[in-house]
């Protein structure tokens, strides 16, 4: 038997990353690095530069994560309006409908062996 190990890319769960997002952290990383080459500045040009780049990368970033977030909701939510049924069950609820339905058929056996059990000590009470 073998494992497989799923391989995926560096950034194959961010997937609302984008050519925006990139180009702006490559800014924040080339001021940042200016900062530090120029011992890192409280006050200035450069420290001001610093920090507005990386509130606006940070600003930017943030809000692509809350769309993700919301657009994975709407896609679930429009998934549970247009799923097939079943009867009286969706397709996201058949799973359980069917573990339910294998638990039942589980249970049943096990009463069976039990009642069968209960039975034959009765038959060997009496032969004994």
């Amino acid at each position: 038997m073998q494992i497989y190990i799923a391989h995926r890319r560096k950034n194959f769960h961010k997937f609302w990353w984008n050519e925006e997002l990139r180009s702006l952290k490559e800014a924040s990383v080339e001021l940042n690095q200016m900062w530090k080459a120029a011992s890192k500045p409280r006050q200035g040009p450069i420290f001001a530069k610093r920090q507005s780049c990386r509130m606006q990368y940070r600003k930017c970033l943030r809000e692509k994560q809350k769309l993700s977030a919301v657009t994975y909701t709407n896609d679930l939510l429009y998934l549970t309006k247009t799923v097939q049924r079943f009867g009286n069950v969706g397709v996201l609820n058949l799973i359980l409908v069917v573990n339910a339905q294998k638990l039942k058929v589980v249970l049943i056996a096990v009463l069976l062996v039990i009642n069968l059990l209960t039975t034959l000590e009765i038959h060997l009470i009496i032969i004994i």
